[in-house]
């Protein structure tokens, strides 16, 4: 476990601690939350090989997919 400071200006921090406090945790869970959320996030695309988020709609045009694409799919993908 690291502990550390956090530099933040003071009207984000007491805007960040209200959204924790509406989503009932503390300023540490959500903290947490988010960066195991990048974290995931950032392993899943450089899993597939891609250096972005913006490249996911590739991933649409991949064949085998088992459930196949909606007509919104196609239309937004352009498949």
């Amino acid at each position: 476990m690291v502990i550390t400071n956090l530099r933040v200006p003071a009207d984000e921090w007491y805007e960040f601690k209200n959204f924790a406090g509406e989503l009932g945790v503390s300023v540490n869970i959500l903290i947490n939350k988010l960066i195991r959320k990048v974290n995931v996030q950032k392993s899943f695309v450089s899993d597939l090989k891609h250096d972005s988020i913006w490249d996911l709609p590739e991933l649409a045009k991949m064949p085998n997919k088992p459930m196949g694409a909606s007509e919104e799919d196609k239309i937004i993908y352009g498949i």
